[in-house]
């Protein structure tokens, strides 16, 4: 018996190939007599199979009562207990267990049917009823193996089945000339007789080619069940094989009898077993599977070529295996072939940015962790990172098809600028990274002025001319750390210095970068009030009336004129003065609010509540005391929050944007779709908006990905009753496929580009495409 199982085993028992729906439940429950049982009763069974063979070394004659009548018979009985006791026990193998039984109680009955029937007649008839039983058993020994096989056969993917089918074939084209001919030619195959005595090899060659099929799906695992009906299929196999060979009218074959009892013995031991399954994964080579492939495509070419060379012997049913066997093969390895190329081309897709076709975050990181792992101490390597200036502007006022192809051209334009070795990446955005191995800093710095030259060439697209220069920062190893998140967050921090200097490229140093963040002026931005705010207006899509608008920051800088926030807020962030800026965008908002509410306009306000922010302990109060100054209070005044919002200090943040909602203001969810707990977000807050981001916005068309996920997303919204808003719309088919799902409103490049305060008054109360739309109308009629 094998050994019993233990917690470590189920921990072991995980889905693979051996287990595709993963662990079975573990042993029945019952007391340790019962495994006690199962022991005697293995010990019997082989006891007395043993006992059985050693009878024909003293026997006086070919048959006897005890031995073949009683004590053959005994086994056969005694496993068919042993089987149906445990298939009544085991419910997750009973199929199994009771094929077993069948097995031995099937050769039981044949056996007193040969022994105690049909030898007493004269003539016996040719073929009998013990023949039917005999031949019944070996179809069970088929059913058992495929039942065992089961859970590998019906989750085979393509390429597992033909190699399935790739080792049935080479084991039936084999078998048919070294078992089925062989029968053929020595035998009378004429009448029934004849046709019982071939179907012994015919199931026999099914058996074999089973076994040698399952064993391709099983490479690398033992398993004592296998192992068992294997034994007993080469058993059985050889039994017959005796048998063909020895034949005469119910004369008496020991060998054969020996071997067809052990065999019966072998297809009762799986009863015998723990009822999990026993295996343990061997150390066998990766290819273990295609040296398979490949021997059972030899087999099919030496049947062809024994053919050749002895045309007489090869019959046609052979040849037709053999052909099959490399048809299969040859289907197998274009199988091989595809899933090559298919996984050659996920691992690059893996690695590679979609937008700009140059490797990704991810495959940058895993290079230069590669290269430091393997230079030399004293070996340079310099990374480089650049952030495209005037990149957002382009963005935000052309639309996002200009800034995604300004990302193809400047990534186009850095690649042909490297040397041969080095390594471009798409960071993020509009940051890119180079890894210049074997590159000093004033290597490095030749190359980044070239790939800045390039990038300052000016980009024609759609007819308009645009210009988006770059800041590029420089890290070398080792002098400026000799890790890599040490060395990128150097390169970046040299970069910000760039974009500050106006330098175009910087390498990094550690005097210089402490004096930057001193002069980083985020806080002169701030007491001086050199911070403006542009709106972006919001629109109902029923009737294209403006409903509301949402402020977006720009710093008015006294030297530099009008930045974008990619370009400042990342100074704000680092300097830990988000709150601040909240602030002061909260106080301006509020008080342009006041002009065009003199003006007759009665407009929501949003304005967006950075994630770091909510930890501030002075935002609360500040905010309360600008409401509080202000005319209209928070009656349609709008935080919007990020997912990562939540990331930092979840129940702080949560804490803070209850003191909000409790202060009046409305919460919404902005960028709905791109993170991961949007769902949660919308069962936890009290959020009265969403807004559904523009990267499935902007691409919106009937019967689309993005259209049922916009669909969906819109309904979800509105069972829960919330505000709907869509970001992004740059044409008039999605503002009226958007109108058709019941979106509340919309904002994008269609109706307006952010604007300042005058702009935004003199627009007009309705989206100029709708006033459009609704004159032709009239017109018309």
């Amino acid at each position: 018996m094998g050994r019993q199982n233990t917690p470590a085993d189920a921990a072991r028992a995980l889905p693979g190939p051996e287990n595709p729906e993963g662990p079975e439940p573990g042993p029945e429950p019952g007391p340790a007599r019962a495994r006690r049982l199962r022991v005697v009763a293995g010990a019997l069974l082989i006891g007395l199979t043993l006992l059985y063979c050693a009878t024909f070394w003293h026997r006086t004659q070919d048959y006897s009562a005890i031995a073949d009548g009683v004590l053959a018979n005994a086994i056969g009985v005694l496993g068919a207990v042993v089987a149906f006791g445990r298939a009544a026990l085991v419910r997750h193998r009973r199929v199994l267990f009771t094929v077993l039984g069948l097995i031995q109680a099937g050769h039981v009955i044949a056996a007193c049917v040969q022994e105690f029937h049909v030898r007493g007649l004269d003539p016996p008839p040719d073929p009998s009823w013990a023949d039917a039983g005999f031949l019944s058993v070996d179809v069970l020994i088929v059913v058992a193996l495929v039942a065992q096989a089961w859970p590998q056969l019906r989750a085979m993917s393509q390429g597992t089945l033909l190699d399935f089918c790739l080792g049935v074939l080479s084991c039936a084209g084999v078998c048919s000339v070294l078992i089925l001919q062989p029968a053929l030619d020595t035998q009378d195959t004429a009448g029934p007789g004849g046709l019982t005595l071939l179907a012994y090899p015919v199931l026999d060659l099914v058996q074999l080619s089973l076994i040698v099929g399952i064993v391709t799906l099983r490479t690398g695992f033992f398993e004592w069940t296998w192992f068992w009906l294997t034994a007993g299929v080469l058993t059985t196999c050889s039994a017959d094989v005796v048998n063909l060979y020895t034949h005469s009218e119910f004369g008496f074959s020991p060998t054969f009898h020996a071997l067809y009892t052990a065999a019966v013995t072998m297809m009762a031991m799986p009863a015998v077993h723990a009822d999990r399954h026993e295996m343990r994964r061997n150390p066998q080579p990766v290819s273990s599977n295609l040296i398979l492939r490949n021997l059972f495509s030899v087999v099919g070419v030496l049947v062809l070529v024994y053919g050749c060379l002895m045309p007489q012997r090869l019959p046609a049913y052979a040849i037709v295996l053999a052909l099959a066997t490399l048809l299969t093969a040859a289907r197998r390895a274009a199988v091989g072939l595809s899933a090559l190329r298919s996984l050659a081309q996920t691992q690059r897709q893996a690695y590679t940015d979609e937008l700009t076709q140059l490797f990704n975050r991810r495959h940058f990181d895993d290079q230069m962790q590669r290269v430091l792992t393997g230079r030399s101490p004293d070996a340079p390597m310099a990374v480089m990172v650049m952030d495209l200036n005037g990149f957002k502007a382009i963005n935000d006022t052309f639309g996002h098809h200009i800034g995604d192809e300004v990302l193809r051209q400047m990534a186009t334009r850095v690649s042909q600028e490297l040397r041969r070795g080095d390594l471009a990446a798409r960071l993020g955005g509009d940051e890119f990274g180079v890894l210049l191995p074997g590159c000093d800093a004033e290597g490095a710095t030749v190359v980044a002025s070239r790939v800045l030259a390039a990038v300052e060439q000016p980009l024609t697209l759609d007819g308009e001319t645009h210009h988006a220069g770059g800041s590029i920062g420089i890290a070398v190893f080792p002098g400026h750390g000799i890790e890599m998140a040490t060395l990128v967050r150097h390169a970046d921090d040299a970069m910000y210095h760039s974009k500050i200097s106006h330098r175009g490229v910087t390498v990094y140093d550690e005097r210089a970068h402490q004096r930057n963040r001193s002069t980083l002026n985020v806080q002169h931005a701030l007491d001086r009030h050199e911070l403006v705010v542009h709106y972006q207006p919001q629109y109902h899509l029923l009737d294209g009336t403006m409903s509301g608008v949402e402020a977006l920051v720009r710093w008015n800088h006294p030297e530099r004129g009008l930045l974008y926030p990619d370009a400042f807020l990342p100074f704000f962030e680092k300097s830990a003065l988000m709150a601040e800026l909240t602030v002061e965008v909260l106080a301006v908002a509020l008080a342009d609010r006041e002009t065009w509410t003199a003006s007759g306009r009665e407009l929501d306000l949003s304005i967006n509540l950075p994630p770091t922010a909510l930890l501030n302990p002075d935002l609360v109060p500040e905010v309360s005391r600008l409401l509080g100054r202000a005319g209209h209070g928070a009656k349609g005044v709008v935080f919007e929050i990020t997912e990562n919002a939540m990331m930092f200090d979840i129940e702080r943040a949560q804490r803070t944007l209850a003191e909000l909602r409790a202060l009046g203001l409305e919460l919404s969810l902005d960028d709905y779709g791109t993170g991961y707990c949007s769902l949660t977000y919308l069962r936890d807050l009290p959020l009265h908006e969403i807004k559904i981001d523009r990267s499935f916005v902007g691409r919106l068309a009937p019967g689309t990905p993005d259209a049922d996920i916009v669909a969906s997303t819109l309904d979800l919204a509105h069972r829960r009753g919330l505000r709907a808003v869509a970001e992004g719309v740059e044409n008039a088919e999605a503002w009226e496929l958007l109108r058709d799902m019941r979106c509340d409103l919309a904002q994008g490049y269609l109706m307006s580009r952010p604007v300042p305060l005058a702009d935004l008054l003199a627009l007009p109360v309705r989206a100029a495409h709708v006033s459009a739309s609704l004159a032709a109308h009239e017109v018309s009629n």
